[in-house]
C-alpha cells in the first residue's frame, strides 16, 4: 500500500516538475521571442536613425560645395568683367591710333605696339604661302637675333592653326602645339590671331600674356582678337583707297585760257 502511494506522488511530482518545465520553456521563449523582436525594432529604428542623419549630412555636404562652387564662380565672372571693363579703354585707345594710319606698314606698325600692351612678348608674322615670316617681334629672342625669321607652316604650330582656321587659337603651357621659337620655361599661354583680307589670312598675329594667371591668357586671346579684327577692316579700307587713287586719272593742273 505505501509503495504504491510512493509511487503515486513520485509520479504526480514527476509530472508537476514536467509541467513546470514545459510552461518555463514556453515563458522563455516568448519572452526571448519579444526579446528578439524588440532589438529587431531597436536595431531597425537605428539603421533608420542613422540613415537619415546620412543623408541631412550628405545633403549639408553637398549644399556647402555648390555654395562654395558657386560663390568662387561668382567672384572669377566679376574679376573678369571688372578686368574687361578695365581694359576697354586702352582697346579703344588701340583702335584709334590704328584707324589714324594712312598706309599699310604703318597700320601693322600700331597692331604690333597695341598688342604689347598686356603682353609679355609679341610677334607679327606675314602669310607667303607655306611659309610665315617675321615682320615685327618684342621679347622674343630668338626672332630678334635672326630677322627676317621664316617659319614653316608645317612646323608653326598654333599660328599655322589660325592661319588655316581663319580665327585665333589658345594653347595652355605644356600644350604640343607651341612653335620652337616660342618655348618658354615662363610662358603660361600662346595667343595666335589672324589677320585677313577679303577672306584671305594674310598675317598673323601672336604673343605670350605678361602674367602666369589661365584668365591672362584667355583675356589676352580676346584682346588679340579684337585688335586683328579691326586692324583687318583698316587694312582693307587702305588697300581699296589705294587702288582707287591709281584708277583715277591725274588731275590737269593747267587752266584753260579764257576765249576773248
Amino acid at each position: 500500500m505505501s509503495q504504491s502511494f510512493d509511487t503515486e506522488l513520485r509520479q504526480t511530482f514527476d509530472a508537476l516538475v514536467d509541467r513546470i518545465r514545459a510552461d518555463v520553456a514556453a515563458h522563455l521563449a516568448g519572452a526571448a521571442g519579444r526579446l528578439s523582436d524588440e532589438a529587431q525594432a531597436a536595431l531597425q529604428a537605428g539603421a533608420n536613425a542613422a540613415a537619415r542623419d546620412a543623408a541631412a549630412s550628405a545633403e549639408r555636404a553637398a549644399t556647402d560645395r555648390l555654395t562654395a562652387y558657386f560663390t568662387e564662380r561668382e567672384a572669377s565672372l566679376r574679376r573678369d568683367l571688372a578686368a574687361s571693363q578695365a581694359g576697354l579703354p586702352r582697346l579703344l585707345d588701340d583702335f584709334r591710333t590704328i584707324d589714324d594710319t594712312t598706309s599699310l606698314s604703318q597700320a601693322l606698325d600700331a597692331l604690333i605696339t597695341a598688342a604689347g600692351h598686356g603682353a609679355a612678348r609679341t610677334a607679327l608674322f606675314l602669310v607667303r604661302g607655306d611659309i610665315l615670316r617675321a615682320w615685327s617681334q618684342s621679347g622674343f629672342a630668338v626672332l630678334g637675333s635672326a630677322l627676317p625669321f621664316e617659319v614653316p607652316m608645317d612646323e608653326a604650330g598654333l599660328l599655322g592653326e589660325a592661319v588655316r582656321s581663319g580665327s585665333a587659337r589658345y594653347a595652355g603651357a605644356g600644350q604640343p602645339d607651341w612653335p620652337a621659337f616660342a618655348v618658354s620655361p615662363d610662358a603660361a599661354a600662346l595667343v595666335a590671331a589672324p589677320l585677313s583680307m577679303s577672306g584671305e589670312v594674310v598675317a598673323v598675329l601672336c604673343g605670350v600674356p605678361s602674367g602666369s594667371a589661365p584668365e591672362q591668357g584667355r583675356e589676352l586671346a580676346t584682346r588679340f582678337e579684337a585688335l586683328t579684327r579691326h586692324a583687318s577692316r583698316v587694312l582693307e579700307a587702305l588697300t581699296a583707297l589705294r587702288l582707287a587713287q591709281a584708277s583715277m586719272p591725274p588731275m590737269s593742273m593747267s587752266r584753260p585760257m579764257p576765249r576773248g
